[in-house]
């Protein structure tokens, strides 16, 4: 063990550490590397997204229309498309509506 010791020392001393200018160019070259794929990558996944959902676009196109529904009374604000306005059927929400007849406290969390 001792003996495996002694040489691992005389091993570090033939070891060559950089000098300050190698290591400043090898950073600098790192640094710019970082730089340079992350922009690579950011622009390939932009133009990516922007054709799979264009494709998305042809292959299922959204199915909204807006009508001209004079029975729906919806405040003028919000009238999206060249002066009609976009219609909402809330009917198939179904709410709960009972009461909470305990109210939940700290101590009722703890005795469960």
């Amino acid at each position: 063990m001792f003996k495996f010791l002694r040489e691992s020392k005389k091993e570090f001393e033939h070891v060559v550490r950089p000098t300050n200018k190698e290591t400043k160019k090898y950073f600098s070259i790192v640094t710019w590397l970082i730089v340079v794929l992350t922009l690579f990558l950011y622009v390939v996944w932009t133009l990516l997204s922007g054709w799979l959902f264009a494709l998305k676009d042809i292959i299922n196109p959204a199915k909204l229309q807006p009508t001209q529904n004079s029975n729906t009374k919806l405040p003028k604000d919000l009238k999206l498309w060249s002066g009609s306005t976009w219609t909402l059927d809330l009917s198939d929400i179904k709410l709960d509506t009972k009461a909470v007849t305990k109210p939940v406290t700290t101590s009722t969390w703890a005795a469960k």
